[in-house]
């Protein structure tokens, strides 16, 4: 089931040109690759392959003469930085837990009271996590949910919950396989030019795919009179920034932050020793280390804590908190002061910028000229470690000097493979989407820029010590 999407979304592509050109490019030579298994979880030989005892996925015929390099870990020795994200790099959550509560406790109680929703037209998540997956575009106006391939062409749909066949999808987007408006936007990196598409990127987003299926599904139905698919698909998404509001940590309502900071263990579980060791290991041998992370600074030191233990900040030469990714990749918003009640405060200049601190917002540009006074080197070699592909992987790779390590912990689900931190889930590896990554023979729009990463890995422990 390969289309992609109609003339009518081509408008879209001349504000993103440069964007267009960026998957076409060829991945550069490099020992670490994502690997695709040894072909059993995709109905064909791939020439991508898992080492059993490794701890990173690796292209072993692409590894250069010139680099000295092991197969079973990343070698950090060629960098002086190293930067992390930190929700689903550093602090883990446990998947379904989160969206379960994110869906049923959260969402659906919020479209429910504000537009009157009926409480029985939305899938339970136990019937339609199938459906919930990171990288899914929802076309709003069609109802319809996509998965694309590497150049935008549409691998699978469905509208609302109902998988469409071939026949369907042909229909609605037609046969040419050119690179589409709907993967383009996927990988923008400023604000969406139109409010059609909408791309669900990681496990916080993903409880809204099925919301919106469920509206459709009741649209469909009758069930709303008078809706429309756009309507109802802009409830669904509106029901996310209610509860993502950043102001609603600081206060505490009741909704998603409440309850996240009534049993956060419930959701998420502390870093291993292994990984630990491992931030302390790169501290040891003079890596500069900082985070940023778009999580607003109070959550962000929630969420560190747990992970971390009560001296995170220790592990950090800065911190960079509300950092609006991927914007800031791209701009030069400044950074702005944090003071000891974790508000922003006054805007701090590039070359005011010291170690020890805890900034909000600012930008790459600014944070990079921070790393060659600190380290005395006109162009340290910095290394960046996130698990948002859109936001994290693509911008690191396409806007900065930097190299990018992906995390991505549908690998462990695609490959039945593990680590000490838990066991793969169902909802890392969709009933409905498939793989992520790959689909037969064909990198999936989100394949193709983990292949453009330096290495990818399914939690940090694969960087850290061999998997059990």
């Amino acid at each position: 089931m390969i289309c992609s999407l109609s003339g009518a979304l081509r408008g879209l592509r001349h504000s993103l040109s440069p964007l267009v050109q960026s998957l076409r490019r060829p991945a550069h030579t490099s020992a670490y690759h994502w690997l695709s298994g040894n072909g059993s979880g995709y109905g064909g030989q791939s020439r991508w392959q898992y080492t059993p005892d490794g701890t990173v996925f690796h292209s072993p015929g692409s590894r250069p003469s010139s680099q000295a390099v092991s197969d079973t870990h990343f070698d950090f020795s060629p960098y002086q930085c190293v930067g992390f994200d930190l929700d689903n790099t550093l602090c883990q959550y446990r998947v379904r837990p989160l969206m379960e509560m994110a869906y049923s406790q959260c969402l659906v109680p919020h479209l429910i009271e504000r537009f009157e929703f009926p409480g029985d037209v939305f899938l339970d998540m136990d019937d339609g996590s199938g459906l919930c997956a990171r990288g899914i575009v929802l076309d709003a106006p069609r109802g319809n949910l996509l998965k694309l391939r590497h150049d935008g062409a549409v691998l699978r749909a469905t509208h609302g919950s109902r998988p469409l066949t071939r026949e369907e999808v042909i229909d609605a987007y037609g046969t040419h396989s050119a690179p589409s408006a709907a993967r383009d936007l996927a990988l923008s990196v400023t604000d969406p030019p139109c409010g059609r598409l909408r791309t669900f990127r990681d496990f916080f987003d993903a409880p809204a795919v099925l919301a919106a299926a469920s509206l459709v599904d009741a649209v469909d139905a009758g069930r709303l009179p008078g809706a429309d698919y756009a309507t109802v698909c802009a409830a669904a998404q509106s029901g996310l920034r209610h509860m993502y509001d950043r102001e609603k940590f600081a206060q505490d309502q009741d909704g998603f932050f409440s309850r996240l900071r009534a049993d956060t263990t419930a959701i998420a579980h502390p870093c291993s020793p292994a990984v630990l060791e491992l931030l302390r290991q790169l501290r040891r041998d003079g890596k500069l280390l900082f985070l940023v992370t778009s999580s607003h600074v109070d959550y962000a030191r929630h969420m560190a804590e747990l992970a971390l233990g009560a001296d995170w900040f220790q592990f950090f030469d800065v911190v960079v908190t509300y950092a609006c990714k991927p914007r800031f990749f791209t701009g030069r918003a400044p950074f702005l002061s944090v003071d000891s009640y974790d508000r922003e405060g006054a805007v701090v200049p590039a070359e005011a910028l010291r170690p020890g601190r805890v900034y909000s917002q600012g930008s790459w540009a600014d944070l990079y000229s921070f790393l060659q006074r600190e380290t005395a080197t006109e162009h340290p070699m910095c290394v960046y470690i996130g698990d948002n592909l859109a936001y994290d992987v693509h911008p690191t790779r396409m806007y900065t000097r930097s190299h990018a390590l992906a995390v991505c912990e549908e690998l462990e689900a695609e490959h039945g493979v593990r680590c000490a931190s838990g066991q793969p889930t169902s909802l890392r590896h969709s009933t409905v989407w498939g793989s992520m990554l790959r689909e037969g023979e064909h990198d999936t729009l989100w394949g193709a820029v983990v292949r453009r990463a330096r290495a990818c890995v399914p939690r940090l422990d694969y960087l850290a010590s061999r998997p059990d």
